[in-house]
């Protein structure tokens, strides 16, 4: 579905991206994980038009493209809510964005909402409920654009231990029942590991420093199989902390 090829980006003289290449199927979850500045998120702003590249090369279903602008939705790490419409209005933006009719969508959002634990808070403001609440809301107005390529950065990182758990296994579900592909970032090597076909450990410049095929079916439990390679990652991350 996307392919990547020496991707590259640097700000103020200072590489953050020295090559990318990256490759995407169908239908399949990349987890990203890694310190903090380490440019996980300048790759999701590169692809989604953001920010433009200073080389490299982007191609979607076999055709190259500039950016992935208009055929992927990005969920940034703030939530980015509007704070005078309520959750299920902010959800609803993008159909409102495409001129589409939202009543249309209303009872897919009312759904989505529900399936995320907002169903009892549709009418409230953003400014009234908890920052894990705002960013569930934000995670389903992003799946709510219909795009088939996700960019999530940091989807969960708001939410407790428990609804985490919880959010990551409903992300799934719709990821098959939508049969959307996505590209999660996480700092969370645990989350990366429960939710991904494959992760990418990584160091300063986006550098790979370990790729890693988790077993069986996600989301996985913590069994001793994942702990080898939670062991295998963290070493990767102590390398590029040297």
């Amino acid at each position: 579905m996307l392919e990547v090829r020496a991707l590259r980006k640097s700000f103020g003289g200072r590489p953050v991206l020295g090559g990318l290449d990256l490759d995407l199927p169908r239908g399949g979850c990349l987890a990203l994980a890694g310190p903090s500045g380490c440019g996980k998120s300048t790759l999701l702003h590169l692809l989604a038009g953001l920010v433009p590249p200073d080389g490299g090369t982007m191609r979607m279903e076999g055709r190259e493209v500039p950016s992935l602008r208009g055929r992927c939705a990005l969920m940034a790490q703030d939530d980015r809510l509007l704070p005078w419409m309520d959750l299920l209005d902010n959800a609803l933006l993008p159909v409102r964005m495409r001129g589409e009719d939202p009543r249309r969508r209303e009872g897919e959002a009312r759904e989505l909402l529900d399936r995320f634990g907002l169903g009892e808070f549709l009418r409230y403001p953003p400014g009234s409920v908890s920052g894990g609440m705002r960013q569930r809301c934000a995670l389903a107005r992003t799946l709510l654009w219909g795009c088939p390529l996700v960019l999530l950065d940091e989807p969960l990182s708001a939410l407790d231990a428990f609804t985490r758990r919880t959010l990551q296994e409903e992300v799934l579900r719709l990821q098959g029942e939508w049969g959307r592909t996505l590209l999660w970032v996480t700092h969370d090597l645990e989350e990366a590991l429960r939710v991904g076909d494959r992760v990418w450990v990584l160091g300063p410049g986006m550098e790979v420093r370990e790729r890693l095929v988790p077993p069986g079916p996600k989301p996985r439990p913590a069994d001793g199989e994942l702990a080898a390679l939670r062991e295998r990652a963290f070493r990767a991350l102590e390398g590029s902390r040297g």
